[in-house]
């Protein structure tokens, strides 16, 4: 397969999924490592997609913090869902705190990728993030409402035809 040809496979690829909502948009950096490592598996012979995979799968690592914050949410969610309605999942980028383990109901989002920056992205009922700093994971209790708030917007609405 040309080089232009395959290039060209792994953006189309990155918009697909991007349109699916089923991954993080990479940046730029991070698409252009992707493709010059799967060129490089090609022409050694490797197939593209497993190698991505272990790539992608190496630059996940879940630390301690991150299980920590996972473990503070999922407790103080308890009373509003189900414990096991609420999962995690790491990415490169963030730690994703998921109601029904689905991409479309984020609860929130930790940031702790850089040591000298915490963040939580907190969601709106328009599933806008707003990142607020954390000197400590400890702070995210001050969130607790905020967390209720965003798994209230996964609630199906009432039907006031029914009163």
């Amino acid at each position: 397969m040309p080089f232009r040809q395959f290039v060209r496979e792994r953006i189309t690829e990155r918009f697909q999924s991007a349109i699916n909502e089923e991954e993080e948009t990479p940046d730029q950096e991070t698409l252009e490592d992707e493709v010059t490592q799967a060129a490089a598996a090609a022409a050694e012979g490797e197939p593209a997609a497993e190698t991505e995979t272990a790539n992608r799968e190496s630059r996940i690592q879940t630390t301690e913090e991150e299980t920590e914050a996972y473990h503070i949410v999922k407790a103080m969610l308890r009373n509003s869902v189900a414990h096991s309605r609420i999962h995690g999942r790491d990415t490169i980028s963030y730690f994703g705190i998921l109601l029904d383990n689905n991409n479309r109901k984020p609860i929130c989002r930790l940031h702790f990728n850089n040591p000298n920056r915490k963040y939580i992205g907190l969601f709106d009922e328009e599933k806008k993030e707003e990142r607020v700093s954390l000197q400590d994971i400890d702070e995210i209790y001050n969130y607790e409402e905020r967390l209720k708030a965003t798994l209230a917007n996964y609630k199906p609405k009432e039907n006031k035809d029914d009163e």
